[in-house]
């Protein structure tokens, strides 16, 4: 993993879950890593992909110009967190929370009357998705995590 794709990466999970703390951030960068795996690509082109993270590539998500506030002591603890996972995803030693995941979604960020039952729980699930054609793997940090199938 090139400093690029690092760089990239500690961006990406920072916008995208640093609510979330390490488990958060680190299953983002799980999902990244398994899509860069899958599709034998480099990890930033993964994270830039279009309007695959919302933070990085849709102009309308106000994160997207976001990095961490140097007078907020939380915002850069957050961003060391998001360092350090991806120190650890560069020397291949980041535990995969998600079971294989490719995809996730924020439920609370989605508008959808579909839902999908994850142990006896109605969760919106993203309509524009095909049901069929992935697994629930995991929940986490506010977070739900798919593999395709």
């Amino acid at each position: 993993m090139t400093l690029y794709d690092q760089t990239t990466l500690i961006l990406t999970i920072w916008r995208e879950n640093r609510a979330g703390g390490q488990q958060g951030m680190a299953s983002v960068a799980n999902v990244i890593l398994n899509r860069a795996a899958r599709d034998n690509s480099a990890v930033a082109d993964e994270c830039l992909k279009r309007l695959q993270f919302s933070s990085m590539t849709y102009p309308a998500d106000p994160e997207i110009r976001l990095g961490p506030d140097p007078e907020d002591a939380a915002d850069w603890a957050a961003w060391q967190t998001a360092v350090n996972i991806a120190v650890q995803a560069a020397s291949g030693n980041l535990p995969d929370l998600t079971g294989g995941a490719t995809l996730y979604y924020a439920p609370r960020g989605i508008q959808t009357t579909a839902t999908i039952d994850v142990g006896g729980q109605a969760i919106p699930f993203p309509q524009k998705w095909d049901e069929a054609a992935v697994e629930y793997t995991a929940t986490i940090a506010n977070q739900v995590f798919f593999r395709e199938v």
